[in-house]
């Protein structure tokens, strides 16, 4: 099992986007390449597409049923500790620069940590 690629920096958006997306992670599943989306609860996150790569846009909701959120121009890369993820993001909430980007990495993420989160 992989580690946790976690966000950690979100630019752009108000500080609740911000909020909303950091500590969400990517996990990858059994199949390498392939991964879902988690909430910061270690909650797996309904995605369209529900497998997730790197270079698809992929759209969800977190809190707000009625708040969309996209993420576009994914790219994971590395393995292990060393993974990354950056990407762009936007939402629905009708709030002016409710877009930006992010990055995320696996580094400080336990492995036995992400094995009980998919359990």
């Amino acid at each position: 099992m992989s580690d946790k690629i976690k966000i950690k920096h979100v630019h752009g958006g108000s500080s609740a986007d911000h909020e909303d997306l950091k500590g969400c992670y990517f996990l990858e599943t059994s199949t390498a390449g392939e991964y879902e989306f988690y909430d910061q609860n270690n909650d797996l996150v309904s995605t369209t597409p529900s497998i997730i790569e790197s270079g698809t846009d992929f759209t969800f909701s977190l809190d707000d049923p009625m708040e969309t959120w996209s993420i576009t121009d994914l790219v994971i890369s590395g393995t292990g500790n060393d993974a990354t993820a950056t990407g762009n993001w936007s939402n629905n909430a009708e709030i002016t620069n409710d877009d930006g980007s992010f990055q995320a990495d696996a580094k400080g993420t336990l492995p036995e940590e992400a094995s009980s989160a998919s359990a």
